[in-house]
């Protein structure tokens, strides 16, 4: 799928968060002190992306939006959840690492690694389109220090920044401008003043994801004409829709689709609409990894006429039950085992997992931003056919895909907008 066909400008944000908290408080330090100082560049060995990679990575992103679709508008970023799992994976031990490497089809955390690191430093960027990534660790040592061999990893697999400081309302706004400068402004305000007013929080994790690219061709003003978007309980919504010939079909027993890619043809939006019978909950139910591989490597050279509703909404998720559910399981129970993050592991367990997205799609391009916090507390608890047709007037799935590996990067469906 690296065919050129006109499109309009695109912007993806993506902030991953992770947030470690403890049971107990102590005295904050008045200061932020750079924790990377004494850290050096290390030499890593990255894995280049192949079967077992991609397989992983299109089933976890499958299952990822399955188990978070509620029949309403989603936005989930499998790429970032994955990151920020493999960050954490670089702190676990014993059952709590074998069950992330269970998660992600075997692939041991140090591999996984390797594998993050070599993908996301391969991800194409140009004139026209990029993919900038940050990430920074944010360590309170008053209660438990940091290994340094972990945050030797996190630099050497993810490029992390590493600061020490006071977890109060200064540090959060602190951190809600160093989100803000790495994804331009679209998350400004990550965490509330009083984030840590509850004390005896250790640790947060955080990636940043921007992506950025622009259509061959913007949409021209008589492209963008009045329609009618029907919802599934068949109430009909006014909206603006985005008109474009295009030549990248899509098909299977359950739905046809259409690929528009972007500058260059190094990423598309995927856009599929169910069949007629089959409803989006029933469309979502059944996409999985290997449906998901296989339908976007049946592409076929068609000329279809296409049209995208301008939409915007946001979308927010607390993952602990979604992620338990896929068998990540150790983690949130007490006593969890963080002895490679921590130089004192006294039990810890995630306590909760967030993810917050917002998207806005109109004829000039598209402006996405997500965030996910994960919360760690003490262990005390052919021949010419007639044109395809594929118009998106009624709830549809879509995805922003990564073309060189056909991996998702974004996933998310549209059930209601308008007015």
């Amino acid at each position: 799928m690296k065919n050129k066909i006109a499109l309009s400008i695109v912007s993806f944000i993506l902030a991953s968060v992770m947030l470690f908290s403890l049971y107990s408080c102590t005295a904050a330090k008045a200061e932020t002190v750079d924790l990377m100082e004494n850290i050096t560049a290390g030499t890593v060995d990255g894995k280049a992306t192949d079967d077992t990679f991609k397989k992983a990575h299109a089933d976890f992103s499958a299952e990822l939006f399955k188990r978070s679709f509620d029949g309403e508008n989603t936005l989930i970023s499998p790429l970032s959840v994955m990151l920020a799992l493999g960050m954490l994976g670089q702190g676990l031990s014993g059952e709590s690492e074998s069950e992330l490497e269970r998660l992600f089809g075997g692939i041991e955390s140090e591999e996984l690694s390797k594998y993050l690191h070599t993908y996301i430093n391969s991800l194409p960027n140009g004139e026209k389109y990029k993919t900038d990534i940050a990430n920074s660790v944010w360590f309170n040592d008053e209660a438990y220090g940091v290994k340094e061999s972990y945050l030797q990893g996190l630099f050497d697999y993810y490029g992390a920044e590493a600061f020490r400081t006071p977890f109060n309302s200064d540090t959060a706004k602190k951190i809600n401008k160093w989100v803000a400068e790495k994804t331009d402004g679209m998350i400004d305000k990550m965490l509330n003043d009083d984030a840590f007013d509850g004390g005896g929080n250790a640790l947060m994790l955080i990636n940043t994801l921007l992506f950025d690219a622009k259509w061959d061709e913007p949409y021209r003003e008589t492209q963008v004409r009045d329609g009618v978007f029907t919802t599934e309980s068949g109430n009909e919504k006014k909206v603006s829709m985005m008109y474009s010939g295009e030549s990248i079909y899509l098909e299977d027993e359950n739905v046809t689709g259409v690929v528009k890619p972007y500058a260059d043809g190094k990423y598309s939006f995927v856009g599929l609409l169910p069949k007629d019978g089959v409803s989006i909950s029933q469309l979502a139910e059944s996409l999985d990894g290997e449906k998901i591989t296989a339908l976007l490597e049946s592409a076929s050279e068609e000329t279809v006429t296409t049209a995208i509703p301008e939409f915007s909404y946001d979308y927010g998720l607390e993952m602990s039950d979604t992620l338990r559910s896929m068998g990540l399981e150790r983690v949130f129970m007490p006593n969890g085992d963080f002895t490679d993050m921590f130089e004192s592991n006294s039990g810890f367990y995630v306590s909760k997992v967030l993810h917050k997205t917002r998207i806005e799609v109109s004829p000039n391009g598209t402006k996405a931003a997500a965030a996910t916090s994960i919360t760690v507390n003490e262990g005390c608890a052919a021949p010419v056919e007639p044109p395809k047709e594929v118009i998106l007037d009624r709830p549809f799935v879509y995805m922003i895909v990564d073309t060189e590996t056909d991996l998702p990067i974004f996933i998310g469906a549209v059930t209601d907008i308008g007015e």
